[in-house]
């Protein structure tokens, strides 16, 4: 499927659904701004139809993460898949 690892691949489905790629997938994604790594080594996957949900307190890299995803920032390492 991809040279990503088994953790952010998309897990078993129900019977009766295709395996499909992940709609996205973050692998070893790492990002810093002028001091200590805001994410590091950040590795998941969200399969089509599947909800995540983001939760923690200020400054732990949400934001960051949406911005990633949308491509307003640029991991430092890692790869980001959107949409296969």
């Amino acid at each position: 499927m991809s040279d990503f690892p088994a953790s952010v691949q998309p897990g078993p489905r129900p019977s009766g659904q295709e395996t499909a790629d992940p709609v996205a997938a973050f692998c070893n994604v790492s990002i810093a701004f002028d001091g200590p790594p805001v994410l590091e080594n950040v590795s998941f996957s969200v399969a089509p139809g599947e909800t995540r949900v983001l939760l923690g307190p200020a400054g732990v890299g949400k934001s960051v993460l949406l911005k990633l995803a949308n491509g307003l920032l640029r991991p430092d390492e890692g790869r980001i898949l959107l949409f296969g």
